[in-house]
């Protein structure tokens, strides 16, 4: 009979924990204008400019944030996967078992997410490229490089394809009219600022719709970057870079250049009209400083660079999906009728403001649940509803000589991701 599956709550991957929690308030100052200010438009017809914005900070925000934060969650979620792909084994259980069910869970909280609370959920993507990745966690290294690599280059192709389409909008006339109109409520400005919470959940149900559509070129990203951090978990960079110094060196070389080249946009950005670039800034061009982002971070927590800083942000990414969540229900509750109704209202700096409150929230409530607890609220009913039992009752299990995370570094791991296994 095969061993139970038990939440990792000791000895974990103290990378993972910090960059996740930089990964998530990181999506907040990447999100943040599109709680507040008219994130749909934007979408469809390009940026929109806010009262009293400043074009060096939002070229700075998109360029350094926009996208790589998403990207370097999904590095994140990519070296969950490994990790639950050895602990399955260890435990003696057949690949992907419990994990299917797991992520289908996931799936299902971040429909809730996306229809109930906030339309730019990410959690039903996340959930989407982790049921197609389970199926590939047997590839060679060199296989699912080169996939990886593979969505890369079509998500980048995605991203000039965006260019275009957003050119041929600016030539044939303003598509925001048409494209909001939903009954008498024909804006998301009055369906946001003055509307019913109903109207609402039936604006976020359309929004939802069409991004299905859009689901394909977003998952291309999202799978490229998951592969990564597979790979990068698999050969023990978040564990120990030292132990793969040449990888590790590699690695920090991509994100340098991830650097340099957002740094150059940034300026490019400033350019009147540079603002058109935001799709290939966001996808594609992401890729590179996150992956500098994920191995940069990993760095630090081995040589114990900045501790108090990182021990400071850990907590976060330990319960890092109640984090999420507390975010949308926080700003949601700000900006929207139902709430402080503050929803367009707001200027550049205003907006941006409220970044700094919401991440003491979460910083001040991580560190006080976390005292008491060994997983965040909304971990532990995910988790029990995985298990079939309660959380709390597995934890106890773990306590008394329970699980343990498996060795991510393997002496014999190949150096390099394009050697097979």
């Amino acid at each position: 009979m095969s061993s139970v599956v038990l939440p990792t709550v000791k000895n974990r991957i103290e990378s993972l924990d910090f960059l996740r929690g930089m990964a998530i308030l990181g999506i907040l100052l990447a999100n943040i204008f599109a709680f507040g200010w008219f994130g749909i438009a934007n979408e469809i017809a390009g940026h929109r400019s806010l009262p009293g914005e400043i074009p060096l900070i939002e070229a700075l925000r998109v360029t350094f944030i926009t996208g790589k934060a998403r990207a370097l969650l999904c590095v994140l979620f990519g070296a969950g996967i490994y990790l639950q792909y050895r602990k399955r084994l260890s435990a003696g259980q057949s690949w992907p078992g419990s994990y299917a069910w797991r992520t289908v869970l996931l799936l299902g909280i971040g429909l809730i997410h996306g229809i109930f609370i906030w339309y730019g959920d990410i959690l039903f993507a996340y959930s989407v490229v982790a049921l197609f990745a389970m199926i590939c966690v047997r590839i060679s290294d060199r296989a699912m490089f080169w996939l990886a690599i593979s969505m890369l280059i079509l998500s980048i192709m995605g991203g000039f394809g965006q260019l275009s389409a957003r050119a041929d909008m600016s030539a044939t006339g303003d598509p925001i009219a048409s494209f909001l109109a939903w009954g008498d409520h024909a804006s998301e400005q009055h369906v946001y600022q003055a509307g019913t919470y109903l109207e609402q959940i039936l604006f976020r149900l359309k929004i939802f719709g069409i991004s299905l559509m859009s689901l394909p070129f977003i998952c291309l990203e999202l799978g490229a970057m998951v592969a990564f951090g597979f790979l990068m978990a698999k050969k023990g960079l978040f564990s120990k870079p030292s132990g793969n110094l040449k990888l590790t060196k590699q690695l920090s070389f991509v994100g340098i250049a991830g650097l340099v080249l957002n740094f150059a946009l940034a300026f490019w950005r400033l350019i009147p009209g540079g603002q058109v670039l935001d799709p290939l800034i966001e996808f594609g061009f992401n890729a590179p400083l996150s992956i500098g982002y994920a191995i940069w971070g990993a760095i630090l927590i081995e040589r114990g660079i900045a501790k108090g800083f990182t021990n400071f942000i850990s907590p976060v990414g330990k319960m890092a999906l109640t984090c999420y969540l507390m975010q949308s229900l926080i700003c949601t509750a700000l900006f929207y009728s139902w709430g402080g109704g503050l929803f367009a209202r707001l200027s550049f700096l205003q907006i941006l403001a409220v970044v700094p409150a919401v991440w003491a929230v979460n910083l001040m409530f991580a560190h006080l649940w976390l005292k008491k607890f060994p997983m965040g609220p909304v971990e532990w009913v995910w988790r029990s509803m995985a298990m079939g039992r309660s959380a709390t009752q597995a934890i106890a299990e773990v306590s008394t000589g329970g699980a343990v995370p498996p060795q991510l570094f393997e002496p014999s791991a190949n150096p390099e991701f394009r050697d097979g296994n």
